[in-house]
């Protein structure tokens, strides 16, 4: 038998204007209604980092290709800088820049949106993380028992 218990249903939370730490998760090529190239980004907010809306996902923050746009340069090095890339690295596509961004940590701005009865996050600024990944220190050797190397007899194997 199953029981409804109310106490154990998650708080919903909002996305609210403001700055949160995220992955990407995703960046899938597609075209824009018009026709021209477009990366779509999603994101995770990061939940080892003290903020809101812990594990939910920001989705749809597109990126549309317009080489021949003068602002489009300044546009993709000040995202590239924001997910971490190093200056001077060169990619053959723009899908392989996305791609090669996909579980990196950045800072985003989002602007909460209300569409119908939903509250979605718009991305509208791209900064490097405050909390790069792995940054904090171990605290102990995994690889150890506490008192040395860990002995392993040829015993213990399985092949």
């Amino acid at each position: 038998m199953i029981k409804v218990d109310h106490s154990q249903a998650p708080q919903f939370e909002e996305f609210k204007n403001g700055f949160y730490e995220a992955v990407v998760t995703e960046v899938k090529p597609t075209k824009t209604k018009g026709g021209k190239p477009m990366l779509v980004f999603n994101y995770i907010v990061r939940d080892d980092v003290n903020q809101p809306c812990k594990k939910k996902q920001i989705n749809f923050d597109n990126f549309v290709i317009q080489e021949d746009n003068e602002y489009f340069p300044g546009f993709f090095n000040q995202r590239s800088k924001a997910y971490g890339i190093p200056n001077g690295v060169e990619f053959a596509t723009y899908t392989e820049w996305g791609q090669s961004v996909v579980g990196n940590a950045v800072k985003l701005k989002v602007e909460a949106v209300q569409s119908g009865q939903y509250v979605n996050a718009n991305v509208v600024g791209w900064y490097p993380t405050e909390h790069p990944l792995g940054s904090a220190p171990a605290t102990e050797d995994p690889f150890t028992n506490g008192s040395g190397p860990i002995n392993v007899s040829d015993e213990d194997l399985p092949f």
